[in-house]
């Protein structure tokens, strides 16, 4: 081997070759950061429980349910039926708000602005009978 380094030829193909192993190494780590970073997001995500499977989330202001989860991938499916498939790395470099992490039901508000001669008990009949028959939800805690 110490006789092929004498070589000049030879040692400047063994120095070409070191480069372009040290440049693809550099290469391939750069290109295997993002993936790492999703890998281990994905695993602190799996084990801190901050993210479940039916959890409602807001998430760069759009909100759905979690419908999977991956290490790499996590995919919310909004309230138009579409999907938004982000990144695991993206849920723990950004804010997001989580409905249901301590419960499952979802609570919502209905804020309507009527004359003071509306009679209210009718309008609450009525407003229980509509949430009831769009199945939106439990009717029978509404006040």
């Amino acid at each position: 081997m110490v006789a092929l380094a004498t070589i000049d030829q030879v040692r400047s193909f063994g120095t070409t070759v070191l480069a372009g192993a040290g440049l693809i190494g550099a290469v391939a780590g750069l290109a295997a950061q993002k993936t790492l970073a999703n890998m281990f997001a994905g695993i602190s995500l799996a084990f801190n429980d901050a993210l479940n499977l039916d959890d409602v989330v807001e998430v760069d202001g759009q909100s759905g349910q979690i419908v999977e989860r991956t290490l790499s991938y996590v995919v919310v499916k909004l309230s138009d039926q579409r999907r938004l498939v982000l990144p695991t790395s993206h849920f723990l470099d950004t804010p997001f708000r989580s409905w249901t992490l301590t419960r499952r039901e979802v609570i919502g508000e209905v804020r309507l602005e009527l004359d003071w001669t509306v009679p209210v008990p009718e309008m609450e009949r009525e407003l229980k009978s509509f949430v009831t028959a769009q199945g939106l939800g439990d009717a029978a805690r509404a006040r």
